[in-house]
């Protein structure tokens, strides 16, 4: 269902207990999701959370036992009690709609806009700790970095880039580092081989073809063809 685009507001139990409803279009213009919006729609698969919304409503998605996607936006302060509710099987929480499926867990959103504002500003700054930094999560500033190309993020990852190694790698996640690679001097001569070790480790073998490829194109590898799979 797509509603109009000039809504500001939207009431309260909208669309409670709509068990046909499948997909929902929110208005850009929304800044909160009202309590109890699609409480009780349990067939419905995936939410967007539209740009400038700051707050989800108490219980606005409870009972959606279908709701395993969800994009929610950087602009998001607050997620009410039960907002999902334990019944919300969400697997997949993305920043965009276009972004690659990442697994997590919808704790990893709870008060996200403050969170990642925290975290950029000490990395702005450089003066940034290792424990609120692991709390933001190393996926969600990657996948800031790769909508924002922000130098001062490209610069904290490249410092921390074992870290985001130690993730991605095992994650088997080929769009960020083909990301990475094509973004510039992330791989570096003396971090390549490490990483191909690693990606060998964990069968990664899209993964160990990227890096070998990069190691050959970028660094200087000699070798008589691209390496395929």
């Amino acid at each position: 269902m797509k509603l109009p685009q000039q809504l500001h507001s939207l009431e309260t139990q909208l669309f409670f207990d709509c068990t046909a409803l499948t997909a929902v279009q929110l208005p850009d213009s929304l800044t909160s999701i009202p309590a109890e919006l699609c409480s009780g729609c349990k067939n419905l698969p995936s939410v967007t959370i539209p740009h400038g919304v700051t707050e989800i409503g108490k219980s606005a998605f409870f009972g959606c036992r279908a709701l395993r996607e969800i994009t929610v936006p950087i602009t998001l302060r607050t997620i009410c009690n039960d907002s999902f509710g334990w019944q919300c099987p969400i697997e997949v929480i993305r920043l965009r709609s276009d972004d690659p499926a990442f697994r997590r867990k919808i704790r990893d959103i709870e008060d996200l806009g403050n969170q990642l504002m925290q975290v950029m500003n000490m990395i702005r700054t450089g003066l940034y700790y290792p424990y609120p930094v692991r709390q933001i999560h190393y996926p969600l500033l990657a996948l800031h970095y790769l909508h924002t190309h922000e130098q001062a993020l490209a610069a904290f990852i490249r410092k921390q880039m074992d870290s985001f190694m130690q993730i991605f790698i095992p994650a088997g996640a080929l769009w960020f580092l083909a990301d990475l690679a094509r973004a510039g001097d992330f791989f570096t001569p003396e971090n390549i081989d490490g990483y191909i070790e690693t990606a060998q480790k964990y069968a990664q073998n899209e993964i160990v073809m990227l890096l070998l490829n990069y190691k050959n194109k970028q660094l200087g590898f000699e070798a008589p063809q691209k390496f395929r799979l």
